[in-house]
């Protein structure tokens, strides 16, 4: 049975439920909620269903109407979301109101799209011509990426890889043509998703299997990010700083005590600690806080409360960095 009508359809229908096998949970969505990608007057019209694959792993597939449409914005929250694009053409716009935007980013039909958020990122994009958009999305959450060990692959990317098109301090993007094994795992999901078919067992492996070859692709195209990792002692040590500092966030880390639990020196640490997280070790401590934060607040902490607890003796400054990351005061938040 179809979950949905057929096209055309006047607004945005997105259906959501987890996987048959998974039963009842349904974890939160990564990112944000899909009815709130998509911000401001103009919205895209079709059809979405999102699936819960595991906590902290989306699926999602749409099919969505440009004919005539204005441009349309967007927003995410920290995560890694992978999209193949199987038809529509068009063309991007990340943080177009940005100090520094970056450049165009064009969509074409049978293209790999892989975006790393640290932050809060916004983005608008129009179509040209008045072909649908038929995606496949895959968003993981950076807690799930780094609890599978995957979150290096990401974040050691910059200018050098082979898919890098555009980047800045909050965000990397990479873009290619699919290859043949994801366009064929992209467009199975696509129909067994949307068609309604009783196929979530493939639909999983496809989705497990598309993820894995973006992680081929990515380990083959960081030659230079790969040999400039640190050796395996170091990185061993490098892990239990991080431990460290996750298991007590109110504590006034510094560089130099760091250094001396790890049994390296500073200059080593920094190196050795920005090669395997991908951020420097300040940057990733306060992303870790303000994460942090964002759980006790969900859990009914106040704004003060919260902040003490990871570290911030200023409330307007845990506010201040929560705004930047999350793209909302903390109390809305709660």
């Amino acid at each position: 049975m179809s979950l949905s009508p057929n096209l055309p359809h006047s607004s945005l229908d997105i259906a959501q439920r987890p996987l048959a096998q998974a039963g009842d949970l349904m974890s939160e969505p990564v990112g944000l909620r899909p009815e709130q990608h998509f911000q401001g007057a103009v919205r895209p019209a079709g059809r979405g269903v999102r699936l819960s694959v595991r906590p902290g792993f989306d699926l999602s597939v749409y099919e969505l109407e440009v004919n005539g449409r204005p441009p349309v914005s967007a927003t995410t929250q920290p995560c890694l979301a992978i999209v193949v694009l199987l038809s529509g053409a068009g063309e991007g716009q990340i943080d177009p109101n940005g100090d520094r935007p970056l450049p165009p980013t064009p969509y074409r039909a049978g293209h790999l799209y892989i975006s790393l958020a640290r932050e809060t990122v916004t983005g608008t994009a129009r179509a040209i011509g008045g072909e649908s958009f038929r995606l496949v999305e895959l968003r993981l959450s950076l807690a799930f990426l780094e609890k599978t060990g995957a979150l290096g692959i990401f974040t050691q990317a910059d200018v050098t890889h082979r898919l890098h098109h555009a980047s800045n301090a909050r965000l990397w993007l990479g873009v290619a043509p699919a290859p043949r094994a994801i366009l064929t795992d992209a467009q199975t999901m696509f129909r067994d998703v949307l068609d309604g078919a009783q196929a979530d067992f493939r639909v999983e492996s496809r989705a497990l299997s598309l993820f894995e070859t973006v992680m081929d692709l990515m380990r083959t195209g960081t030659p230079t990010a790969m040999s400039a990792a640190p050796p395996m002692r170091d990185a061993t040590r490098l892990d239990g700083v991080r431990q460290a500092m996750r298991r007590d966030l109110a504590h006034p880390w510094t560089i130099a005590e760091l250094a001396r639990l790890a049994g390296l020196n500073d200059k080593r640490l920094k190196t050795g600690y920005r090669a395997r997280f991908g951020r420097p070790v300040h940057a990733d401590l306060q992303a870790m806080r303000v994460e942090q934060g964002r759980l006790l607040l969900l859990d009914g902490a106040s704004v003060t409360e919260a902040s003490l607890s990871v570290g911030y003796a200023n409330p307007s400054h845990f506010a201040r960095l929560f705004r930047r990351v999350y793209g909302m005061t903390p109390n809305q938040c709660r």
